[in-house]
């Protein structure tokens, strides 16, 4: 077992438990999926430039530390893997003149990812003060907050912020958005269902 399955073995574990202490709900839906990823398996190398989202990484890590180290550590170990793209639909209209310098996710597992799965696992980060504006999508998601300074919101509901380690469940179709604080927002998202159907912005 080489370093980097190892890593993707710890960063499954630990989501695994959080989603069940933070959203028993959600992790009724999410946990047998999840526990099903292989951890072996077809490990790809990063093969696409930074996007410059990515210069915020390394202080994402250092906030996620603070909430759950072993979390962070095995992310920090999976990070030369992982390729940092962007939403097609955002790139072809952007939701704000400089949006796409700081928003960009890696897949983890599921369609894209490091390996297979029946669900999608990755990592959503945004720059400091970034908004990620209403937004839905027909995959039921889960996200785990990385980050203790963001704020959230999901259709029907105000604004949350200084949740940091909370789980937050989305619903298909539901409308949601998300603003980084003063730190970069690092969080990690679960989607199953609809997994080859982007978001797309609801405004």
């Amino acid at each position: 077992m080489t370093q980097t399955t190892t890593a993707l073995d710890r960063c499954i574990a630990r989501v695994a438990l959080r989603l069940a202490a933070e959203d028993a709900a959600a992790a009724g839906q999410f946990l047998p999926d999840l526990r099903g990823i292989p951890g072996e398996g077809p490990i790809r190398p990063s093969a696409s430039p930074a996007l410059p989202v990515t210069r915020h990484w390394p202080a994402a890590l250092a906030d996620l530390a603070r909430i759950d180290r072993d979390l962070a550590a095995a992310l920090e170990d999976l990070s030369p893997m992982l390729v940092w793209r962007q939403n097609p639909n955002y790139v072809r209209r952007a939701p704000s003149a400089d949006f796409l310098e700081g928003y960009g996710y890696a897949v983890i597992a599921g369609p894209g990812g490091l390996v297979p799965a029946s669900i999608a696992i990755g990592v959503l980060l945004l720059a400091p003060r970034m908004l990620y504006p209403a937004h839905a999508h027909p995959a039921e998601e889960a996200y785990l907050v990385l980050d203790g300074k963001s704020r959230w919101w999901r259709e029907g509901e105000e604004w949350r912020e200084g949740i940091g380690g909370a789980a937050i469940h989305h619903p298909p179709r539901i409308a949601h958005a998300m603003q980084a604080g003063e730190a970069p927002l690092c969080a990690l998202y679960l989607w199953r269902g609809d997994l080859a159907t982007n978001a797309a912005l609801t405004g």
